[in-house]
């Protein structure tokens, strides 16, 4: 049964149980009603019809007692008066017709009154109702009896009538019935249609549709209902579109500033390692300036041992090492100098900190983007805040960085001193040894001062070249933390792409609702 109401429509379904009731109606009417009032009218007309015989039998006692025929037909005279009788039969107690009115109807007529259960009686014959009454004396005993027919066909008449106007009427009632259902029905069909072909054209997409003049019944109320959901929808999609174009712009406006980062951090990286290349030339620089100090002071050792008498000359060697003193402090200025060119390195790590202090700006207003997007940009969120952590770690690893660079400029620093005065200590060395062979006493003076010297400078050549070594390692990590900060931003730059590729599907969806 369910299967067979689910085929049929909505129409069909209030048409067809209207329809069956109006039918049962209709025949319930045309059958019942009029069968009803037949048998009351032909009821009415036989207790008519019993009453006039009772009454004609009445008034015929005596004058059939003393055989008065023209009392008798007064009595007929008196009941053909009445409406709808057609004839008057008087019979004698031998059943043979004594008079009559309108004998012709029936001329022999007979009255069988056996079998009988009451005196009086009625049956039909033809179109007539004929009833019949005994006459009887006081004493019971019977003289005769009285048949009056009354004519059926007015009766008749008048059920046929009954029977075309009921019908009639039912049958109208009926299509008016059928009209009015059919037209209510039609409505509510069209109504409903109407909905369906909105709700279509909003389920593809067409926002802009909405369901107008459903008057202000059940079908309004649903329309307007709908009406809301609709705009709902709409402001939702709407806010939606715009927290996607927001999003585009900020995915964008990140992963360039990702690329511009790991492009200046590239940059830096092959700085970094020129500079690391540099210094390990260096360091390789003061490891062979070690050796030969050691060379110098075993040199000078032996000049001492073998120049005893070169007092003059060591007086000599003195003074030339307070010239030399007072040039050291001389190259301390250009050292200085020195130092301000490797202040490079220093705005290089300034340029860094101001990328992460834009990276952070990004970060923080994309976190702003993503939570005004609700649970929409939740998952760029998450990234905006690791992109911000990223920033938070470059930025200490920068620190670190500029604290290594100022050990390395005071490195340099110590390093280009001593090499320095190493170079024009040996110079003036060999200088002065040439100018001091004759004079032993100044060869021995000299080479207990060059003993001396010789011993400062291998020190010092053996703290440059640690020194050298521990920048050089420095540089290195350095390097290598720069390259780990590019394959991050070079990570963060996929994340946001793909970022940016799900905003843009996001975009596309919202794109099919059309809301204007």
């Amino acid at each position: 049964m369910s299967d067979i109401l689910g085929k049929l429509t909505i129409r069909q379904k209030i048409l067809y149980p209207l329809l069956y009731i109006f039918f049962l109606i209709f025949f319930t009417v045309i059958f019942y009603f009029p069968s009803l009032m037949s048998e009351q009218s032909q009821s009415a007309m036989e207790n008519k019809a019993v009453s006039i015989t009772r009454m004609t039998a009445f008034n015929c006692i005596i004058p059939l007692d003393f055989r008065d025929l023209q009392g008798v037909e007064e009595a007929i005279e008196n009941a053909r008066q009445e409406k709808d009788v057609e004839f008057v039969y008087v019979y004698e107690k031998n059943g043979y017709m004594y008079t009559a009115y309108n004998p012709d109807v029936f001329p022999n007529l007979k009255i069988d009154t056996e079998g009988q259960q009451s005196e009086i009686f009625a049956f039909e014959k033809k179109h007539y109702l004929i009833v019949y009454a005994p006459v009887l004396q006081k004493n019971g005993e019977k003289l005769g009896g009285v048949a009056i027919g009354l004519s059926l066909k007015e009766v008749n008449k008048q059920i046929r009538d009954n029977y075309i106007k009921t019908g009639g009427v039912s049958l109208l009632l009926m299509i008016i019935g059928i009209l009015v259902t059919v037209y209510i029905s039609g409505y509510i069909t069209k109504k409903i249609n109407q909905t369906m072909f909105v709700m279509r054209d909003i389920a593809q997409g067409d926002l802009s549709r909405l369901i107008i003049d459903f008057g202000e019944d059940e079908l309004g109320d649903l329309a307007e209902s709908f009406n809301m959901m609709v705009g709902n929808t709409k402001a939702i999609i709407s806010k939606v579109q715009d927290a996607v174009q927001k999003l585009n712009r900020s995915m964008k406006e990140i992963q360039d500033g990702v690329k511009n980062q790991a492009s200046t951090s590239s940059e830096q990286s092959a700085s970094i390692s020129e500079t690391t290349t540099t210094m390990e030339e260096l360091a390789q620089t003061s490891r062979q300036i070690a050796q030969n100090s050691d060379s110098v002071v075993d040199v000078a050792k032996r000049t001492e041992n073998a120049a005893q008498g070169g007092v003059k000359a060591a007086n000599d060697t003195f003074e030339k090492m307070e010239e030399v003193s007072i040039k050291n402090r001389d190259n301390i200025n250009e050292i200085v100098e020195l130092g301000k060119r490797s202040e490079r390195i220093h705005e290089i790590m300034e340029i860094i900190n101001t990328i992460t202090d834009q990276t952070k700006l990004i970060a923080f207003n994309a976190a702003i983007e993503a939570s005004a997007a609700g649970e929409s940009g939740r998952r760029f969120g998450i990234v905006a805040t690791e992109i911000r952590r990223l920033a938070d770690d470059v930025e200490r690893s920068t620190s670190e960085i500029k604290n290594k660079i100022n050990e390395i400029q005071r490195a340099i620093h110590r390093l280009v001193i001593a090499s320095e005065e190493e170079t024009r200590q040996l110079n003036e060395g060999v200088n002065f040894t040439q100018l001091t062979v004759s004079a032993l006493e100044e060869i021995l003076n000299g080479a207990k001062a060059t003993t001396v010297s010789a011993k400062e400078i291998s020190l010092a050549t053996q703290q440059q070249r640690t020194a050298s070594e521990q920048i050089v390692s420095s540089l290195k990590e350095i390097n290598d933390g720069t390259k780990h900060f590019v394959i991050t931003a070079n990570q963060t730059s996929l994340i946001a792409s793909d970022l940016t590729n799900l905003s843009e599907e996001l975009q596309q969806l919202t794109n099919r609702f059309k809301i204007a």
